[in-house]
């Protein structure tokens, strides 16, 4: 670890535009209905762009303040026609939530404990009025001296300082804290469910506990993706799912999520998750199903240097005793086989075969 010099006493970084963006997915979403999809290096620029754009103007480059101005600097950087920028910076201002400006690029937290190492105090400095504090503290990007239960500054609003780094809860070095120590706020992790079932109209949906959403909103905010759906590929079906899981949209997943595929291997881009992994843009993956199975001794996800992160499973998510062996068909596989095959043999459902629930490959009949 280099020196630093006896000059320094203290290192400050700015919160907004520098340690939290935009969530990849929510622009990826508004990118596409105007016919682009970048890839996660364009929009990273998109918003250094963005940002540059806004500093050089100083003060809200359009009516309507900064984010409408920020919107149209980072499509137009995407390659929006100049024609279509104020229309498409509207769309995306209107479906703006609090969750979106939530994005902590890979490398940024292992880059903040490199500095707390160097033994010099730290601080995050904002210009906001304690939300954003609170929201960087809830990240694990820093934690903020104030209220013990949410983290949030107390006090008028004005320029704010957490001190000291990376702090990712109690297990934080103390030398990622030296002014004070990190509340247990910081190593709590709050959980909402969010869904989608392949429908374009589930984003609409709204319920209590569980939220329909985009596939996009799903990827880029959630702390565990877990797959359960069939597998469909193109030309079959409008919402195709093979390799939905790909090097792209494990892009727009956060550092910190998890993985869990029991739905089918092929949703799966395997190599692409093996990348992933190795290179950290996610925390972890448990697998049950897989592209070939058995899963090949070759296979990119026997890597060892992933071994803590990559949990795999012999395909035995159905294996209890009732899923498999119930005579009941709507809670065995055992009752589902027989009973298909007595509705296929005594003619049941009008002799119809697209209509006989436990006829699985129905297709093989047509």
């Amino acid at each position: 670890m280099p020196d630093v010099s006896p000059a320094v006493s203290a290192i400050l970084l700015d919160a907004a535009g520098v340690m939290i963006f935009p969530q990849p997915g929510f622009m990826l979403a508004q990118l596409q209905t105007a016919g682009l999809s970048p890839d996660p290096a364009v929009l990273d620029q998109a918003h250094f762009r963005a940002m540059a754009v806004q500093d050089m103007a100083g003060r809200a480059s359009r009516a309507g303040g900064w984010w409408p101005g920020y919107l149209e600097a980072y499509f137009a950087a995407c390659g929006v026609p100049e024609a279509g920028l104020p229309a498409l910076a509207e769309q995306a201002a209107a479906a703006t939530t609090r969750g979106v400006w939530t994005y902590v690029r890979p490398g940024t937290k292992e880059g903040l404990r490199s500095l707390a190492a160097l033994g010099v105090p730290m601080g995050v400095v904002s210009n906001a009025d304690g939300r954003l504090q609170a929201q960087l503290a809830r990240l694990g990007l820093c934690y903020v001296p104030g209220d013990p239960e949410t983290g949030a500054e107390t006090g008028p609003a004005g320029p704010a300082t957490g001190p000291a780094g990376p702090a990712t809860g109690p297990a934080a070095p103390p030398a990622a804290a030296p002014l004070a120590a990190a509340p247990p706020s910081c190593a709590r992790s709050a959980l909402s469910a969010c869904a989608w079932n392949g429908s374009p109209q589930s984003s609409s949906r709204r319920a209590s506990k569980i939220s329909a959403e985009t596939p996009s909103a799903v990827r880029s905010t959630a702390d565990f993706v877990s797959l359960h759906l069939p597998l469909l590929r193109e030309g079959d079906s409008p919402t195709p799912t093979h390799h939905l899981i790909n090097e792209t949209t494990l892009r727009m997943m956060r550092p910190t999520a998890m993985i869990i595929n029991t739905a089918r291997g092929l949703v799966v881009d395997e190599n692409a998750l093996a990348k992933a992994l190795r290179e950290n843009w996610i925390a972890g993956a448990a697998l049950d199903v897989y592209e070939n199975e058995p899963l090949p001794a070759d296979s990119p996800l026997r890597d060892p240097a992933i071994a803590d992160r990559c949990r795999l499973f012999p395909h035995f998510a159905s294996a209890a005793r009732i899923t498999r062996l119930s005579a009941d068909p709507d809670k065995g596989m055992a009752g589902r086989c027989v009973q298909g095959l007595i509705d296929v043999l005594e003619g049941n459902y009008g002799g119809d075969v697209t209509k006989m629930p436990y006829v699985v490959n129905k297709e093989g009949f047509v």
